[in-house]
């Protein structure tokens, strides 16, 4: 069944990659102990029952993550966030985009202005890792999206900053940390896609709404990746955040949008 949302996860991470020394060490021992070898991506779709034992303690390794997981889950509609979508496509000379990639591209675009805006301190280097789909099919695609959110953090961000942009595809040792990293952000976002009921958009609110909810399986005695995945994103005792806030396309994506996730982003700490 089709998902009532569009979901957009990120992990933002306040060290570098290669400070990850502790988190390193454990992910590599547990893909030696359950025999996944570093080429064997960890995602929500693996069917591999390797990767389906994993996911519980490799969720739980990313506590020695020093961070912030956030998902947004946007409405989906009929219409797109953004009005005039091919008067926009023309004019920055994207009609080689469809229309559906195009809007997904503009509606990341202004969720990473907000994020790294009022998350980042003057003059930071940020690396932006993205795992590769339809988003980063192809170097256009990739190129028109990095420009985007420059520009975008031109506008929203009141500091200057450095932004280097890159996939997770392997191409040396960094990569499969980065890799891994971006295991968590498709492990969140396959399971709120598949779970997140859908009456959750009759909240009327006029604010973007943090949620909170419990997995209740048909079979509680049946341990399955939906339940550790949500039960983990479920606490935040640890260094890694978890957040997923719900936003309504009609409500929210107009002209106080900016205000609204600033201000939900910020009373985060």
């Amino acid at each position: 069944m089709k998902s009532k949302y569009d979901c957009y996860t990120f992990l933002l991470l306040s060290q570098a990659i290669d400070s990850l020394e502790e988190w390193d060490k454990k992910r590599r021992d547990l893909r030696s102990v359950f025999g996944i070898g570093e080429m064997q991506n960890i995602r929500y779709s693996s069917s591999d029952n390797k990767v389906m034992k994993v996911i519980s303690q490799f969720l739980n390794i990313s506590e020695l993550i020093d961070g912030i997981i956030i998902s947004f889950l946007v409405v989906a509609s009929e219409k797109y966030q953004f009005e005039n979508i091919e008067q926009i496509s023309k004019e920055y000379n994207c009609e080689k985009i469809n229309d559906k990639t195009f809007n997904r591209m503009l509606v990341i675009t202004h969720l990473v202005g907000f994020l790294l805006s009022g998350l980042t301190k003057l003059n930071q280097r940020i690396l932006w890792i993205t795992d590769e789909d339809d988003i980063t099919a192809n170097s256009f695609i990739m190129d028109k999206l990095f420009g985007f959110t420059k520009a975008a953090l031109r506008a929203l961000s009141p500091h200057d900053l450095y932004l280097l942009f890159d996939t997770d595809s392997v191409d040396n040792f960094e990569d499969f940390i980065a890799r891994d990293l971006v295991a968590y952000t498709d492990l969140l976002t396959g399971v709120l896609m598949k779970t997140v009921p859908p009456t959750l958009s009759k909240n009327n609110s006029e604010e973007p709404m943090e949620i909170k909810f419990k997995y209740r399986s048909r079979n509680p005695n049946k341990e399955n990746k939906d339940k550790a995945i949500l039960d983990w994103a479920s606490h935040n005792t640890g260094n890694l955040k978890k957040h997923i806030i719900l936003i309504d396309q009609e409500q929210h994506f107009g002209s106080t949008c900016r205000e609204l996730l600033i201000s939900t982003i910020w009373d985060m700490g």
